[in-house]
């Protein structure tokens, strides 16, 4: 900062003062003096770079920080920073002249991506880091996705040190004989590519080790060995698996694609790429058309390769016995995979043994995130929802962006009783576009159950358009039109539904009892007729009809139904009561009253009969036994909605009473 002009309260112009000039730096500056002498260094020395131990102040640039970044990551990670010495000097010297101690070597279990940006950004020469810190940035999020860094180490130039400087040596060691010296030469150093080597050999072992905790860490320590072995086409064959069980298909096909047909590990590059294209369950299906053509290229004869081949060409082409019988009693982990996936998607499959032979797969091969998700809806379909939801989430911690994971935990969860979170995949699931009419529909449904019947109504109208046909939904859409007062739209949906399935009487009785409400009395009735013409007849049906057959004046088969209702379920109270309204209807007030007060000794506590008995009552004219009915009826049934045409039959009955 620049020193300001002094201020009121200021000791006087030669006062001492101090000035912020970097957080965690400070530096006595003299009136008139520059804040940096040419040549002075300033900085944190664990942290300074190259250029800034030397005093370089001028060539500084955005690398710089660069370098001090790395510092701070290889601290992070090592819990030490990576140049430490007693003295300042110390600690100078070796920035200027000394790599730091290979994070491998103090943290083995760090993975190699990390590793290789730490070094770019701990280059002594500037030009080889990495130009910006934005640039470093972008790396670490190839790492997070489980990708190879951008940035790459100078290629090794120590075989061409190593002879220059052995040369050199031995010019020299030819002067010293000549001198009469004596002795013998130092031995060369060994050449740069056998230790690049090496280290390539080192990275793909621990890949190995590594793959089931960790496949995207495997992944990136086989792309770095891939870097300087590119010819090593058994890493490539695996590195293109991890990429796969991390759902980087496409990757992983190129990644096989790389390995030469005639190479003897050609045909499993050809045979996994056909597996990848056959169980590429990202499109929500399975046998895509390209499998066949990856399964058909993978040569022939009685290898182990070709007989996994053979069981997957099988099942691509639908001959799933086949396929189920080729791979029986054969060991490895795909055959375990196929026989899993033949099983969960047969119809007569075994579940319980395909939750087994998946098991088998994850344990012995590599921890695809797929798989995880397939064994997830083997768990959903033997109703073990925890384990299902257990495999989806693994499954979102190795692909962070799987729908269809997202889809299948949305089911679990929701038998779960945890319809927030299902709802939350079902939005994550439907937002990538998977999930397909039945998930909107089953995201309505949450939505209903949790309140926002807005929400659901939407859902119930976009699974709709697209898929007509889905009666469920339409049912439900049916109910909460009805539930919302549209009743019109829910008589539609009703019919809509009964036309795709007219044997189904549950229609049938929701549409009559919507019609019911419309005023339609004749279409409810034609319904109830239909749902005891499908058979067999019951005491319910028989008195739905009845109700409807009292609604339109037909008395005599109001009496029928109600009488068969109650030689099925003697104890139907409803049934007693409206046919002691139809007998009333017919002029039969004995008979009339001798139902509903049979019916009132069945359930004295409803108030609904109360009401008929007033009426009967007063149609005998008896009215303190009717004003007495109605009083009983108001008073257990305060805010019904007949209560106002009660209170108007109790007024009346007390004028009567008041005038005899």
């Amino acid at each position: 900062m620049r020193p300001q002009a002094p201020v009121a309260g200021d000791r006087g112009p030669g006062a001492a003062r101090a000035f912020l000039t970097d957080f965690g730096l400070a530096k006595s500056v003299a009136t008139g003096s520059k804040l940096t002498r040419t040549g002075e260094a300033l900085g944190t020395p664990a942290y300074m770079s190259p250029e800034q131990a030397r005093g370089e102040v001028s060539v500084l640039t955005p690398a710089t920080d660069v370098w001090a970044l790395g510092c701070v990551l290889y601290e992070m990670l090592a819990a030490r920073p990576p140049f430490e010495g007693e003295t300042t000097a110390a600690v100078v010297a070796g920035v200027l002249a000394r790599d730091p101690p290979l994070l491998s070597r103090i943290a083995p279990r760090i993975p190699a991506g990390i590793e290789t940006v730490i070094r770019v950004c701990l280059q002594r020469r500037a030009d080889r880091r990495y130009r910006t810190a934005g640039d470093l940035g972008r790396d670490l999020d190839r790492l997070l996705a489980g990708e190879r860094p951008s940035a790459r180490l100078p290629r090794p130039w120590r075989l061409w040190a190593a002879l220059a400087g052995g040369a050199a040596a031995a010019l020299a060691w030819g002067a010293l004989l000549a001198a009469g010296g004596g002795g013998r030469p130092p031995p060369l150093a060994p050449p740069a590519a056998d230790s690049a080597r090496d280290e390539a050999a080192v990275l793909a072992a621990r890949a190995r080790r590594g793959r089931a905790s960790d496949p995207t860490a495997a992944a990136g320590l086989l792309s770095d060995a891939l870097a300087q072995e590119p010819g090593r086409h058994e890493w490539r064959v695996e590195h293109g698996l991890l990429l796969w069980a991390l759902g980087r298909g496409e990757a992983a096909r190129a990644e096989w694609a790389r390995v030469p047909p005639d190479a003897p590990e050609g045909p499993a590059a050809l045979l996994y790429a056909g597996l990848e294209e056959l169980f590429r369950l990202e499109e929500g299906r399975l046998g895509t058309p390209s499998a066949g053509r990856w399964l058909a290229a993978v040569p022939a004869g009685g290898g182990r390769v070709a007989r996994v081949a053979a069981v997957a060409t099988a099942y691509a082409r639908g001959a799933r016995e086949e396929a189920r019988e080729a791979a029986r009693g054969e060991a490895g982990w795909e055959f375990a995979l196929l026989r899993g996936m033949i099983e969960a998607h047969i119809q007569d499959g075994d579940l319980a043994a395909a939750e087994r032979e998946l098991t088998v797969a994850l344990s012995e091969g590599i921890p695809f995130a797929w798989t995880y998700r397939n064994r997830a809806q083997v768990r959903n379909a033997l109703r073990n929802p925890e384990g299902a939801r257990d495999d989806c989430d693994t499954a979102l911690r190795l692909h962070p962006r799987y729908p269809l994971a997202h889809l299948t935990r949305a089911q679990a969860r929701s038998h779960l009783g945890d319809d927030a979170g299902a709802l939350a995949d079902y939005d994550a699931a439907l937002g990538a576009g998977v999930g397909g009419a039945g998930a909107v529909f089953n995201r309505g449904f949450l939505k209903g159950r949790l309140g926002d019947l807005d929400g659901a109504l939407r859902d119930y109208d976009e699974a709709l358009r697209l898929d007509h046909g889905l009666v469920e939904c339409r049912v439900n859409r049916a109910l909460l039109r009805e539930q919302r007062g549209d009743l019109a739209g829910a008589e539609s949906d009703f019919g809509e539904a009964i036309r795709l399935h007219p044997q189904e009487r549950g229609l049938l009785t929701h549409r009559a009892s919507a019609r019911t409400r419309l005023g339609d009395f004749a279409g409810a009735l034609e319904d109830y007729e239909a749902t005891i013409r499908l058979g067999p007849r019951s005491a319910e049906m028989l008195f739905n009809r009845a109700q409807a057959r009292l609604l339109v004046g037909d008395f005599s088969g109001a009496v029928e139904d109600c009488s068969e209702a109650l030689s099925l379920e003697p104890g139907l109270a409803e049934a007693l009561v409206a046919r002691g309204m139809a007998r009333l209807n017919l002029g039969d007030a004995e008979a009339a009253l001798a139902d509903v007060r049979a019916a009132l000794l069945l359930r004295p506590g409803v108030p609904e009969p109360h009401a008929n008995l007033g009426v009967i009552l007063e149609s005998r004219e008896r009215w303190r036994e009717a004003a007495e009915a109605f009083e009983e009826f108001l008073r257990l049934a305060p805010a019904s909605p007949r209560a106002p045409e009660a209170r108007a039959h109790l007024e009346r009955c007390r004028a009567r009473l008041a005038r005899d």
